[in-house]
């Protein structure tokens, strides 16, 4: 007997993304702005402390990226909540459908805090990191135009280029990131229940992997990712939902003698 699915909802991707990531691209669109005029002025002007001003409007953009990251993680916890609350309605339903029992007093959000803390850290890092790399974008393209005398047109390009990397970055760890802690909260609840065997589901994506989408249907033990049928253990890091992107997930699996 195979417990039902549990998809994550493509919804907690967006909210991920709308109140964590976007603050982040609409500070790095209003400093984008300061850099495109100051080095627009400092070019036009061929001043000696134009690199010092621009050096004082990426320190400033980072002081604000640094601050608005911390103002940021009490969002991210309240995702993290969400989905495990989420996820755990699923579950109790998918076993209540499967064998009548119902889970509502016997599991919780505790059980299962180190999961949402580790997915916490990790999204911090993540919303900081992309802070971070697009600062240092604008600021190679700010002093590498001032060497050259590039044009502002070319190097306002370039900042927006950054601006536009962060965007699309954000979009695709949002959605990343709702993949990796629903699996994560699968596998800790399936351990939690004694289940022993699992049965892998490929995401059935246009550009899955092809070894992923090759273990569609098949039970592996849970302990050792290893095929009930026989083979190699699969290493945890390309278990399901482990990888970058990776949409893959496990069903709980019973069997009986």
């Amino acid at each position: 007997m195979t417990l039902r699915d549990i998809p994550p909802p493509a919804m907690l991707a967006t909210d991920l993304f709308q109140g964590s990531y976007r603050p982040v691209l609409t500070l790095l669109s209003r400093y984008a702005d300061r850099l495109n005029a100051e080095y627009g002025r400092s070019l036009s002007a061929l001043q000696t402390d134009s690199a010092d001003d621009l050096t004082s409007i990426l320190a400033a953009l980072g002081d604000e990226l640094s601050r608005l990251v911390l103002s940021l993680t009490p969002s991210l916890r309240n995702w993290t909540i969400r989905l495990e609350r989420y996820h755990r309605s699923k579950w109790r339903g998918a076993v209540l459908a499967a064998s009548s029992v119902d889970l509502d007093t016997i599991i919780g959000p505790q059980d299962v805090q180190q999961t949402l803390e580790d997915a916490l850290n990790w999204n911090v890092s993540l919303v900081r990191d992309v802070g971070d790399q697009a600062k240092q974008k604008m600021a190679n393209a700010v002093f590498a135009g001032l060497r050259a005398r590039s044009p502002a047109r070319d190097v306002a390009k370039q900042i927006s280029e950054a601006t536009g990397f962060a965007r699309k970055r954000s979009l695709g760890i949002a959605a990343d990131q709702l993949s990796k802690l629903s699996a994560s909260l699968s596998e800790e609840r399936q351990r939690q229940a004694g289940i022993e065997i699992v049965q892998y589901k490929s995401s059935h994506k246009l550009h899955a992997r092809p070894w992923h989408a090759a273990r569609d249907g098949k039970l592996y033990y849970l302990d050792t990712r290893t095929p009930v049928d026989g083979g190699e253990a699969v290493d945890a890091s390309d278990w399901a939902g482990a990888p970058p992107w990776c949409g893959c997930r496990t069903l709980a699996t019973i069997q009986f003698d």
